[in-house]
């Protein structure tokens, strides 16, 4: 994780957005009493006057709303705007008023765009909306930084996640910009400093050319660094005028208490995905009252004549009011919902000869998708997640292991240190050695060998700094061995019970948060640990008495078994899902407070059943701090536990409370992030190789113990010459300027030798490259799922043109974006064999010019291509899909298609599958 700390000037600038606002329009300034008032762009409407009390701005936007009729579902496109200051209110910001307060403020909708004069369409088949586009795109081509805005600030800190470095706040001289634009999110970089004034009239006009030159090769310099795309920030966090965006790749926060405002279709669909048992409900803000909340609840109208009568689905109507609520129809009131739901779940309510009790309500969920979601299709996709039925690892030679020491037994595992030996990264001839951990399955326990490469499948899913790295698999003889990386210091248990008197409550707090880190990792990927104890978790650094603090790694659950720490799986060891690591990460927890002791150990397997299913509690720790996280993780109803990147954003709120709690650390120098140090690059395997390069997993490991992140690693090989190397100095360039979800993420450079040679330090992405994903999992990939990796393609090559960044342009220099569209072809006709060697492109080429060799091959595949011959339709592939992947390879490259048409196309074939 890594957060941004910004200073602003302006306290309000936080979350204000600045607008140009239409002349016609605008309310001219008069002189205003002392009030807070709320004006209206239309006239018959009165202003709201507020002469004293406190308020936030969405309840001003409520009562704002009700004054103009706006409903519950279209109340979140109105704010409420400063247009003197030119700032917008967040909901949560607090309106003090009192006798001093002389305050103008507009409701008004955050977005909008003038009306378009329409006259000028003459084509039937351009629409006004398609008009409306080609505006924006045009203007977003020819105006610099449009729909961007640009903070001044004078203060900026990145920091990781060991990082305390306090911000520096006492100058007040800007020297940092912030850039917030929606396709490429947050940016900062150095303000440019301009030497030269237009003031200043050199005499000689050499020198006058060699300043401005000067002038933009240092402006040139302090280019856009990326902070995090928009995704992935999970929480801000705001204090006094300095702002924290916390970060983590591919996460995402939901914060809501109760749903919004949303239909009762929607409402009753969502019921059903969740079991469709009596008794569940659902609460949520009505569509067409502020003051009303309904109550969705699923119930059975029981008689003497049929027992399987349908399930019904009733509304009832929670009336909110000044100082508390009521249920309508009832004169009982209630000082808060959460009372009033307490009270009704202990009754047997009626209603048209119906009975029923409520159970269980279904809270609002991580990118759930309802009737109000006004979004892009990208955030709606598909996303790829890997069943743990799919086995796929790297492969390790068993001569390339070498067993060592016993260290102890896992799980039906003996568990040895060992030497995993690689050929070296720069000579290709001599050999590297590793430590690693050897987890040997025991030959009497065959029977579960599957249990156990599933589990190494899984690892082989994951990259994350505090998940252990599983190198592969190594079959020996009759040995199925999985090799792990060594972690120096061991079980976190064991070495607590070792170093108790030393542990501080820093010292823990941070363990628990790296550890819940790893936990929302694995939940956002819908994988499951299935078992989280302080015994699965490795201690890499001790960090007792120096500024850095511990660093924890997650092992392997293990061969996947139940255990009585998630006592929903007591009954049924196959009902294994996130909530399960939840409430074993609040039994960790309570091991972390006492030492790594095992909760309920001196209990008997029946006495710990009887425990759990008596909703018990252990006893809470003295760390209250972590206490209360650990209550809210072992609540007995797996719906009512915290997501994880839920416990991520109180843990950074307990960090903002608590001071004392998070151990200091010195401030670091200024260093660039891209700039990685070569001394620090360690090798782990390689990823893949061509003719002039190679790509390598490494770990970049400044600290020197194991703790860095891992990086894909991309360098040529040693005896390609100069052009190589300009080649790839290209790919760099274009590749650092490029921020799309469907391209890989370009990190930063490692130059060795003096700046001759270079490396690309990208992304490490866990599951490889379609071309060995296909072939593996053919039997699990539907055409559906075919057709959204193509549209995820397309979207990537999409970007590429609208940035005029045709790769073949920019490297070669001779061809167009239409090239690319035939190139995508060929990769869709790949997509969809499975990427079978038997039916490859080159194969089926071939087969159509005939035995051939050196130049000639070239000539006859261009006369066969000039003739209409192109690759067969793939078996079982849809005419539908064919055609599409026909326009590809129009002969004429002015008439092929469109990547933005194929993604219409193939959005629309999705929907129908």
């Amino acid at each position: 994780m890594q957060y941004m700390y910004v200073k602003e000037d302006c306290k309000a600038m936080a979350f204000c957005a600045k607008m140009r606002s239409s002349k016609k329009n605008e309310v001219k300034a008069e002189v205003q009493e002392q009030m807070l008032e709320i004006v209206f762009y239309l006239q018959e409407k009165p202003s709201l006057p507020y002469t004293s009390g406190k308020y936030t701005a969405e309840e001003l936007c409520i009562e704002a709303a009700k004054k103009c009729s706006i409903s519950p579902l279209c109340h979140n496109l109105f704010a409420l705007f400063d247009e003197s200051r030119k700032i917008w209110y967040a909901p949560n910001h607090i309106f003090y008023i009192d006798d001093k307060t002389s305050l103008r403020v507009h409701y008004r909708m955050r977005d909008f765009l003038k009306e378009f004069n329409n006259k000028t369409i003459s084509d039937s088949s351009v629409s006004p909306h398609d008009l409306k586009v080609k505006y924006l795109a045009t203007m977003e081509t020819l105006t610099k930084n449009y729909g961007a805005e640009t903070f001044e600030t004078s203060s900026l800190l990145i920091s990781s996640e060991n990082e305390n470095s306090k911000l520096d706040t006492s100058e007040n001289i800007i020297h940092y910009e912030v850039m917030v634009t929606g396709n490429l999110g947050i940016q900062w970089r150095r303000k440019p400093v301009i030497t030269q004034t237009e003031k200043e009239k050199p005499k000689i006009k050499k020198k006058k050319y060699d300043k401005v030159e000067k002038n933009e090769e240092k402006n040139k310099r302090e280019e856009w660094i990326s902070f995090s795309y928009f995704p992935e920030i999970t929480h801000l966090v705001i204090k006094e005028s300095t702002v924290c965006i916390y970060k983590q790749d591919n996460k995402r926060m939901q914060p809501n208490v109760f749903d919004d405002p949303y239909s009762t279709e929607y409402a009753i669909n969502k019921l059903k995905q969740e079991g469709n048992e009596e008794g569940t409900y659902v609460l949520r803000w009505s569509c067409t009252d502020f003051n009303n909340i309904l109550l969705t609840v699923i119930c059975t109208e029981y008689s003497e004549h049929s027992m399987n009568l349908p399930k019904q689905y009733k509304n009832f109507q929670i009336e909110m009011k000044t100082g508390g609520c009521l249920l309508h129809g009832s004169d009982k009131f209630f000082s808060s919902l959460k009372e009033l739901m307490d009270h009704l779940k202990g009754q047997i309510l009626r209603t048209d000869e119906i009975v029923f009790t409520l159970k269980r309500c279904v809270q609002p969920k991580p990118r759930e998708i309802s009737n109000l979601l006004v979004a892009t299709k990208k955030s709606q996709e598909w996303q790829p997640v890997c069943p743990l039925g799919q086995l796929s690892f790297h492969r390790i030679l068993k001569e390339e292991i070498k067993q060592g020491e016993h260290l102890g037994r896992g799980t039906r595992t003996q568990i040895y240190s060992g030497i995993l030996s690689y050929k070296d990264d720069e000579s290709y001839q001599g050999e590297t050695q590793i430590k690693v951990l050897l987890k040997v399955l025991d030959p009497s326990h065959r029977d579960i060998s599957l249990a156990f490469f599933e589990t190494a499948s899984m690892m082989r899913q994951i990259s994350h700094k505090h998940i252990v790295l599983l190198h592969g698999v190594c079959v020996r003889d009759v040995e199925n061995i999985m090799v792990e990386e060594l972690v120096e210091f061991g079980p976190l248990d064991l070495f607590m019970h070792r170093r108790s008197d030393a542990l501080t409550t820093p010292w823990k707090f941070k363990v628990a948060k790296q550890l819940a880190s790893a936990l929302s990792y694995l939940e956002d990927k819908n994988l499951v640990h299935g078992n989280v104890c302080t015994k699965n978790i490795l201690l890499a650094r001790e960090g007792i008495g120096n500024e850095y603090g511990p660093f924890i790694k997650l092992s392997d659950p293990g061969i996947p078994v139940t255990v009585l720490s998630r006592q929903e799986c007591v009954e049924n060891s196959k009902n294994l899902n996130v909530a399960a690591d939840k409430w074993s990460f609040g039994t960790t927890l309570w091991e972390i407070c006492y030492n790594g002791e095992v909760p309920l150990k001196d209990k008997t397997l029946a006495e710990k059943e009887r425990f759990y299913e008596g909703h018990f509690i252990l006893p809470a720790p003295s760390c209250k701090e972590l206490a209360d996280l650990m209550k809210q993780c072992m609540h007995y109803d797996p719906s009512q536990r915290p997501f994880f990147r839920a416990i991520m954003r109180d843990i950074n709120k307990l960090e903002e409370q608590n001071p004392d709690i998070v151990s200091e650390k010195k401030p670091n120098a200024e260093i660039d992030p891209t700039i990685f140090e070569k001394r620090f690059l360690k090798r782990i395997r390689d990823l893949g190789e061509g003719h002039f390069g190679k790509v390598e997993l490494c770990r970049y490991d400044p600290e020197g113990d194991n703790t860095g992140e891992q990086v894909a690693v991309k360098s040529l090989k040693p005896d390609c010459g100069g052009n190589h190397i300009a080649d790839l100095k290209k790919e760099i360039e274009i590749l650092r300027n490029l921020y799309h979800e469907n391209i890989v993420k370009y990190k930063g450079i490692c130059t060795e030798d003096g700046g001759n040679g270079i490396k690309l330090i990208m992304e490490f992405l866990p599951s490889g490259s379609l071309k060995e994903y296909l072939p593996r999992n053919k039997s699990k990939i539907s055409l559906k799922q075919q057709l959204k990796y193509a549209v995820q393609i397309c979207k990537g090559m999409d970007y590429l043109g609208s940035r005029q960044y045709a790769p073949e342009c920019l490297l070669q220099s001779k061809f167009y974006i239409a090239s690319d569209v035939w190139s995508f072809g060929v990769t869709l006709y790949e997509l969809l064999t499975y990427c079978d060697s038997e039916c490859s492109p080159m194969a089926e080429f071939l087969n159509m010019i005939g035995p051939t060799q050196g130049q000639m091959t070239v000539t006859r595949l261009v006369r066969v291509l000039a003739e209409g011959k192109r690759l067969p339709c793939p078996k079982n592939c849809p005419e539908e899909v064919n055609q599409l992947m026909r326009k590809c390879w129009v002969q004429d490259p002015g008439e092929r298609t469109t990547f933005h048409n194929l993604i219409q196309g193939f959005e629309t074939l999705i929907t129908k599958l």
